[in-house]
């Protein structure tokens, strides 16, 4: 199964997702009463701290302290939701230095056809 879960730096961003309860944490689907209600009674320890967790770090405004919050989810989360992420970037190419007419730009993006390349 594929989920993709974004790509965003701050995990506020996909609360929906990483916190118990909401719409889109699909791990325990029995946390949600409705779409934008949690049932806490229903959360395990564990989840029940995640969920105070992004409560908490949605309203803190210490950096040092919010991150320590989403630094407690991670633990918790690889604890006991273990994902394993995969990425792949929209465009991977490379070329060896025996290989000619193949450039860089100074995007850094690899350019050549293949029926002009040879080997040095």
């Amino acid at each position: 199964m594929i989920h993709a879960y974004g790509n965003q730096p701050d995990p506020q961003l996909r609360k929906a997702i990483w916190q118990p309860g909401g719409a889109l944490n699909y791990w325990h689907l029995s946390n949600m009463l409705s779409a934008s209600e949690a049932d806490l009674d229903n959360m395990f320890d564990w989840e029940r701290r995640i969920y105070d967790l992004f409560e908490l770090g949605e309203v803190e405004m210490d950096q040092e302290l919010r991150k320590s919050y989403y630094d407690e989810w991670q633990l918790l989360n690889a604890k006991y939701l273990p994902v394993i992420f995969i990425a792949k970037g929209m465009d991977l190419s490379a070329a060896q230095n025996t290989v000619g007419n193949v450039f860089q730009t100074e995007q850094g993006v690899t350019v050549f056809t293949p029926y002009t390349v040879f080997k040095r």
